[in-house]
C-alpha cells in the first residue's frame, strides 16, 4: 500500500474521492424527476456534476494527508469550490421547497460531507479544530434553514469520523517509518564514529612506532651502524604498508552503499522537513558499484537540495541504466550565495568514468542530476564528460 501510495498518489486519491460520489444520485436523481428542459432541473444537474468534479479535483491536487504547517492556496480554492456550490444548492432546495415541486431534492446539508472530509484530510493539523467547528455550525444552520432532517448531520459526523480515523492511521504509519529512518540514521552515525574510533586506533598506534623507530635510525646513522638502521627502515616501511592496507579496508568498508538504502534514507528526510518525495521505478540497477554509485549520487543530489536550493518537492526515477534526480526548488542567485567549492558532483563524475556519465544543470527552477551507465557492450569513457552547468551545486 505504501509503495502504491508513493508511485500513484492519483489513484490512492480517487480511491478516497470516488465512493462519496453515490451521495450525487439524491440530487441528480431529482433534476431528471424536475426535466432537463427545465430552469430548475438543468441548473440543478449542473451544480451536482460541478460538485462532484470539484470533489474529485480536491483530492488529486492536495497532499493527502496534508503534513504542512499552512493552508496551500490549492486547499483555500478547492474548499471554497466546494462550499461555494453546496451554498448554491442549498439555495435551489430552498427555492424548490418554496414552490412546493414535487420530489425535489437539491441541496441537503449532508452534501456538505464533500467539503469536510476533505478538509479533515487534506487540511493542516493545526486548522482541523477551527474547520471543524465552523463546518458543524454551517450544517446546523443549512438544517434550521431548511427545515431539514437532523440526519444530515449524522451522515457529516460519520463520514468526518470515518475520514479522521484513516488519516490517524495514515500519519501513525508515517511515525513508524520516520523512526525506522531514524534508527537508520542513528546505526550510520555509530557507524562513523566507529569509523573514527578505529582510524585512530591505527593511525596513531602506527605513527608513533614509526616515529619512535625513526628516532632510532637517526642515532645508528650517526653511529655508522648502517645495516642495523637498514633493517629498521625495513621494519618502518612494512608498519606503514601494513596501516595502509587497515586503513583502506575500513575505508572501503565505510563508503559501501547502494541504491535502495539512500532512497529510503533520502526519502524520511526529505518528508521530515515537509518536502515531497516521490520514487518511480521502472527498472532495477544491478548490484554491486553501479547501486552504489547510484547511491552516492542520491545521497549529493539531496544534500544539494537542501543546502543550496528551496524545494518543494523531489523526484527520483530509477530504470536499469539510469537516475534522473530533479527538484523543484532551484534559484541562481541563492544557489550562487550558498554555494561550497563545487566539488561533490564533480568528484562523483570522476567516479562514474568507468561505469557512465554525469550531467546536470537547470531548466528554468528545476534542477536536474542524470546518470546514465554504460550499455554492457558499449565502450568505458574514461575521459569523463563535461560539465553541464558551471554553476553546479557543490
Amino acid at each position: 500500500m505504501q509503495q502504491l501510495r508513493e508511485r500513484h498518489p492519483y489513484i490512492i486519491s480517487l480511491v478516497w474521492s470516488t465512493p462519496y460520489l453515490i451521495f450525487l444520485i439524491y440530487p441528480i436523481s431529482s433534476s431528471f424527476a424536475l426535466g432537463l428542459k427545465s430552469y430548475a432541473g438543468l441548473i440543478l444537474f449542473l451544480l451536482s456534476i460541478g460538485l462532484g468534479l470539484a470533489s474529485i479535483m480536491s483530492w488529486i491536487y492536495n497532499p493527502v494527508p496534508n503534513y504542512s504547517n499552512r493552508i496551500a492556496p490549492k486547499l483555500a480554492v478547492s474548499q471554497l469550490a466546494l462550499v461555494g456550490i453546496q451554498l448554491a444548492m442549498t439555495v435551489m432546495q430552498a427555492h424548490l421547497n418554496d414552490t412546493q415541486a414535487p420530489q425535489s431534492f437539491g441541496g441537503s446539508p449532508f452534501l456538505l460531507c464533500y467539503a469536510i472530509t476533505a478538509w479533515i484530510m487534506q487540511a493542516p493539523r493545526p486548522a482541523l479544530k477551527n474547520g471543524l467547528l465552523g463546518y458543524t455550525t454551517l450544517t446546523l444552520a443549512e438544517i434550521i434553514a431548511l427545515h431539514d432532517s437532523p440526519l444530515a448531520l449524522v451522515i457529516c459526523a460519520g463520514a468526518g469520523l470515518v475520514t479522521g480515523l484513516a488519516r490517524t492511521g495514515l500519519e501513525q504509519q508515517r511515525l513508524q517509518e520516520l523512526e525506522h529512518q531514524r534508527a537508520i540514521t542513528q546505526a550510520i552515525t555509530r557507524q562513523r564514529e566507529q569509523f573514527s574510533a578505529d582510524l585512530h586506533d591505527i593511525l596513531g598506534h602506527s605513527l608513533t612506532e614509526i616515529n619512535l623507530q625513526a628516532q632510532v635510525v637517526e642515532k645508528l646513522l650517526t653511529r655508522g651502524e648502517t645495516t642495523r638502521a637498514q633493517d629498521l627502515l625495513a621494519t618502518m616501511t612494512k608498519t606503514s604498508q601494513h596501516a595502509m592496507h587497515e586503513i583502506r579496508d575500513i575505508v572501503a568498508a565505510t563508503r559501501s552503499t547502494n541504491l535502495s538504502e539512500e532512497l529510503a534514507s533520502a526519502q524520511a528526510l526529505l518528508n521530515s522537513v515537509d518536502i515531497a518525495c516521490t520514487v518511480e521505478q521502472t527498472g532495477q540497477l544491478p548490484a554491486g558499484i553501479r547501486s552504489s554509485l547510484a547511491g552516492f549520487a542520491v545521497r549529493e543530489a539531496v544534500t544539494n537540495a537542501l543546502r543550496h536550493a528551496r524545494p518543494t518537492w523531489v523526484s527520483f526515477t530509477v530504470s536499469s541504466s539510469e537516475l534522473l534526480i530533479k527538484n523543484n526548488g532551484y534559484n541562481p542567485t541563492y544557489s550562487e550565495q550558498s554555494a561550497g567549492n563545487k566539488s561533490g558532483l564533480a568528484n562523483l563524475q570522476a567516479r562514474l568514468q568507468t561505469e557512465g556519465s554525469l550531467d546536470w544543470g537547470s531548466d528554468g527552477d528545476i534542477w536536474f542530476v542524470q546518470v546514465r551507465f554504460n550499455s554492457v557492450d558499449e565502450p568505458k569513457d574514461t575521459t569523463g564528460s563535461e560539465l553541464k552547468s558551471s554553476d553546479a551545486h557543490a
